[in-house]
This record gives C-alpha cells, sequence and structure tokens, in this order.
C-alpha cells in the first residue's frame, strides 16, 4: 500500500516515523502542498493531509486532487473540534484522524489496507464471474 502523509510539522512526522514500522507500507512524507504536487498522486493508495498547512487547509486541498486520484483521503488534525460538519459531509474525505494519537493513524491505515484487499478481491471475483458468463 502506497501512503503519502502531507504534514509539515518534522516533529510529528518523526514520531509517525518511528511508530510506522509496517515493511508492507510505502510512505512518502510531503512538508507542503507544493510538494506533493511534484508526484504522480495517482500513484498513491492513500492520501493523509494535516488540517493546516501553510499553504491552504487540508480540506482544500483534499477538494482541489479528489477527482485527479483514485487514493482514499484523509483528513488528520492534533484538535478533532477543528473538524466541521462540512468535513463531516465532505463525499471527498474517507476519514477524519486525531492527530494527538498516532496509533489511531496507524488503526486508519490498517482499516484501508483490509478494505483495499476486500476491494480487489471483490473484483477479481467479479472480473472471473463475467468470464464465465460470456465462456471466456
Amino acid at each position: 500500500m502506497k501512503i503519502a502523509i502531507v504534514e509539515n510539522d518534522s516533529t510529528f512526522v518523526s514520531i509517525l516515523k518511528s511508530k510506522i514500522t509496517n515493511e508492507v507500507w510505502e510512505i512518502e512524507y510531503f512538508k507542503s502542498t507544493k510538494h506533493l504536487g511534484t508526484v504522480d498522486i495517482k500513484s498513491y493508495d492513500v492520501i493523509i493531509c494535516d488540517f493546516i498547512l501553510p499553504e491552504m487547509l487540508g480540506r482544500d486541498l483534499i477538494n482541489s486532487i479528489a477527482n485527479k486520484t483514485s487514493a482514499q483521503l484523509f483528513l488528520m488534525s492534533i484538535a478533532p473540534n477543528n473538524f466541521t460538519e462540512e468535513d463531516v459531509e465532505n463525499e471527498n474525505i474517507v476519514g477524519l484522524i486525531d492527530r494527538s494519537n498516532p496509533e489511531n493513524l496507524i488503526e486508519q491505515l490498517n482499516y484501508i489496507k483490509s478494505k483495499l484487499m476486500i476491494n480487489k478481491c471483490s473484483r477479481t471475483i467479479e472480473k472471473t464471474l463475467n468470464n464465465v458468463k460470456n465462456g471466456d
């Protein structure tokens, strides 16, 4: 699973790097939206944006990239009361992450990994059934 985390707080990034030790996950950290803009966002399975970034709010970044990627998009904040009804109802935001506990992030990533695996299996089964139905 390929993950992009957009977070400008280098201390928090260091904490994440020490907590997230899953070798199966390929995680890239970006300090700003400008840095994220230098890569192909279509290559990521998950993109997590901090709520407050130097150039814009994380929700605005998510809204601006949602139609350019099939990645699962998350918004993260150290203060969950930052999240608004707009964030909760935003169809582009898959989940809201409480940044005050890095374990929350790891739980969310495990959930998404499982969800992606289930979706992949479902697509494979559907394709196989269609092939059988069509006599292929």
